[in-house]
């Protein structure tokens, strides 16, 4: 998991969209004992990874489920903010 999950990061630093997504969502296959926090964010760095390739439907509804299951979460309140601001703007930025 943390491998898949650091090299997606990495990727994603990059700018490497395509890598990162495949990274996040290997990550996501292994997620037997990995802790809550960890999973939610793998799942915001899955959303903004697809929201830079320009898959922003994807990420809205990756964010959604992540604000739907954890309101609490401020930081994935705002990633959803961001998302939905771009898919308005379409400037191409990552969120």
């Amino acid at each position: 998991y943390y491998a898949h999950q650091g090299i997606g990061f990495i990727r994603l630093r990059r700018n490497e969209f395509d890598a990162a997504i495949d990274h996040f969502r290997k990550a996501m296959n292994y997620t037997k004992g990995i802790t809550q926090p960890a999973l939610l964010e793998t799942q915001q760095l899955l959303a903004v990874a697809l929201a830079g390739r320009g898959n922003l439907a994807e990420a809205e509804v990756i964010a959604q489920s992540i604000v739907a299951a954890h309101p609490e979460v401020p930081q994935a309140r705002d990633l959803l903010e961001r998302i939905r601001h771009q898919m308005n703007t379409s400037t191409g930025k990552r969120p």
